[in-house]
């Protein structure tokens, strides 16, 4: 992980980072049959967002923190995903390179611009993915574009087949 920080920022006004990078990170995600997704997030005890947000209105408040450029390099996301039935889809993104600018936290509305490029593993042959656009991540509005190359569609298939209730062995 690198930060590069604007250390005269902390003058001025809010903390400013021109750039957070992190290098080779390795992500898993998880969806259950009910829809309830699992990743690499950890959720705030209720308890603790008690606490939190009665501390807020009392002090301060949140510290404004602007991250001009967001990046990830040569990233790697497993994704499983068992609502789709058995067996589970499982699809694996390589070489995942990712880049968000103009990030504010408080949260406030905006676009971000958002680029995305890595590849799709398949059993025979990987397939590359190309996503382009921005987030507004107050609102999670967000306008996109997705292109995808030479992905094999059995990696999909979870997605597309259609569920029978009795297995077909021949006609």
């Amino acid at each position: 992980m690198r930060v590069y920080p604007s250390v005269l920022s902390l003058l001025k006004g809010p903390l400013r980072v021109r750039e957070f990078m992190i290098l080779r990170p390795s992500f898993y995600f998880y969806r259950s049959r009910e829809g309830v997704f699992t990743g690499p997030w950890t959720a705030i005890p209720e308890k603790e967002k008690e606490i939190a947000e009665d501390g807020e209105k009392k002090g301060k408040g949140p510290i404004a923190i602007r991250i001009d450029r967001f990046r990830i390099e040569k990233g790697s996301v497993d994704f499983e995903d068992r609502k789709t039935g058995e067996p589970p889809a499982q699809i694996k993104l390589r070489e995942l390179d990712l880049e968000i600018k103009d990030i504010y936290f408080p949260l406030i509305s905006g676009h971000s611009p958002i680029v995305s490029k890595g590849k799709v593993e398949g059993k025979k042959r990987e397939g590359d993915t190309e996503f382009v656009g921005w987030i507004d991540f107050k609102t999670m509005d967000m306008k996109t574009s997705l292109k995808v190359r030479k992905i094999e569609l059995k990696t999909l298939e979870p997605y597309y087949r259609k569920r029978v209730s009795a297995e077909i062995h021949s006609g």
